[in-house]
């Protein structure tokens, strides 16, 4: 991975990282973005990760993804479900 993120022109663009599995969850992990001022993306998923909040850089991406399980989610190209009571939860973390 350190020889991806030296690739990145981090002096010109900010980047967030979103890692996938819970593997990628350890602190030697979050020290290489952390390097380079690359925000650890924050994933906020029913199922598929734990949520770690680790903060890399001097900003984050918080990523709300639904649950494809869910029978109200047949339309990703809309809101179908009213996150206002997770968000209210996340402001006050931030």
């Amino acid at each position: 991975m350190q020889d991806f993120l030296d690739l990145l022109p981090v002096e010109d663009f900010r980047f967030a990282i979103e890692f996938r599995h819970q593997s990628w969850t350890k602190p030697e992990v979050f020290e290489l973005p952390r390097k380079k001022y690359i925000a650890w993306n924050i994933q906020d998923h029913p199922w598929h990760m734990p949520v770690v909040t680790e903060i890399t850089a001097d900003f984050t991406c918080i990523r709300w993804l639904g649950d494809q399980a869910d029978a109200r989610v047949s339309n990703v190209k809309e809101e179908v479900i009213d996150r206002t009571q997770e968000m209210i939860k996340w402001g006050d973390r931030v």
